[in-house]
């Protein structure tokens, strides 16, 4: 029997993984059969860990980087494991009775679009990321995939591409939402921040659906499958539905639009050559994929 190959996930996210909190959930029922061993998490709230799924956390919070930006100071980032979870959940239960939290809370973490232009100002000013600490815990960890959940907030890109191209490791991003389609607003600061993250998403190559330049971009909630499709019909763009068939290990045709021709169907990307690609060939849904290309 073929032993399964589980590479080092680093997961980035808002949340950390849960039993509660919808994104923390979401992640944990991705993961809940990976070994615990080879997953570490960077997350970027005060949320309580509450999760058997990994054991090695790295947490940067608003408050710190908020602290930070006022005092010009890089006293911000916790490595957290199993053995102090519970100190730093408790910690966590004091903080937020704490009136500069209740403050960054109500600034940061609504979703004004001003708020989240400003929270990104202040990230980038403080730019958590380039930490020897931080980078220290990802040489020990020694990833070899991140997992980003991705967000509203551009400073977060930023952030994932750093690490990505310091350590040379692949990106894959589960969208949680369309944080990038124009709607209408009188408000500027929206349209303003949509163009924001457009162009980090065009910065991380996200557009094209495949591990071009190391990125792949996978997935959205079931239930938004029609969304999308109504805005693509409406867009007159291409596209392919698969949904992968378990038996067979094959993927299976669901829907399909033979749509206007744009740059990426014009590329032609043969999925059978991909480097990046063939290195997870290992597992079964990319084994699908393969199977599929091969067919055509």
């Amino acid at each position: 029997m073929k032993k399964e190959v589980y590479p080092k996930i680093l997961v980035i996210s808002h949340n950390p993984f849960s039993k509660t909190q919808n994104n923390g959930k979401t992640l944990a029922a991705f993961f809940k059969d990976w070994p615990s061993n080879k997953l570490a998490q960077l997350f970027l709230t005060l949320d309580r860990i509450d999760t058997d799924v990994c054991d090695s956390f790295y947490r940067i919070s608003d408050v710190e980087v908020l602290k930070a930006w006022v005092k010009h100071n890089n006293n911000y980032g916790n490595e957290i494991n199993k053995d102090t979870v519970e100190s730093f959940n408790d910690d966590k239960t004091t903080m937020h009775q704490n009136k500069l939290y209740i403050l960054v809370r109500n600034l940061f973490q609504k979703r004004l679009p001003l708020s989240m232009i400003f929270r990104s100002f202040v990230w980038n000013r403080v730019k958590p990321w380039k930490n020897d600490k931080l980078n220290r815990w990802i040489e020990q960890e020694k990833p070899e995939l991140i997992f980003f959940q991705s967000s509203n907030v551009y400073a977060i890109y930023d952030m994932v591409y750093y690490i990505s191209k310091r350590y040379n490791i692949p990106i894959i991003m589960e969208t949680t939402d369309d944080y990038v389609t124009y709607s209408f607003s009188l408000n500027p600061f929206k349209y303003l921040n949509i163009y924001l993250l457009r162009k980090k998403y065009k910065k991380l190559d996200l557009k094209c659906n495949c591990f071009k330049n190391n990125t792949c971009k996978v997935g959205f909630p079931v239930n938004s499958l029609e969304k999308y499709i109504e805005k693509l019909n409406e867009l007159n763009y291409s596209y392919i539905v698969y949904d992968i068939n378990k038996e067979k290990n094959e993927l299976v045709e669901i829907c399909s639009k033979i749509g206007k021709q744009n740059k990426e169907t014009n590329k032609n990307i043969n999925c059978l050559t991909c480097k990046g690609l063939n290195k997870y060939k290992e597992d079964k849904y990319i084994l699908a994929v393969l199977k599929t290309f091969e067919k055509d």
